[in-house]
């Protein structure tokens, strides 16, 4: 089982209810940034269920290589794949 998800939600907005829903749904701690700088950021989430932890993947190498091993997914992805 996966342990680890990277997420893309654009918008602010958008960005801030996602991590709501996050932490309301999951007992998790921010790692390194908190709501703002999150919901401010264009980088995907990173909710690693393993260690407990949210945060964003500010690295441009490991976001390469999540995105050419299709690992970054939309919310609505995430939501089915945790659904299940």
């Amino acid at each position: 089982m996966r342990t680890q998800y990277f997420v893309q939600e654009h918008g602010y907005y958008e960005r801030g209810a996602f991590y709501e829903y996050i932490h309301n749904k999951y007992k998790l701690k921010d790692l390194f940034f908190n709501k703002d700088y999150m919901s401010s950021s264009s980088f995907p989430f990173v909710i690693d269920f393993k260690k407990k932890y949210l945060t964003v993947c500010e690295s441009i190498t490991c976001c390469a290589m999540a995105v050419q091993n299709k690992r970054i997914m939309n919310v609505e992805e995430f939501k089915k794949k945790e659904g299940k």
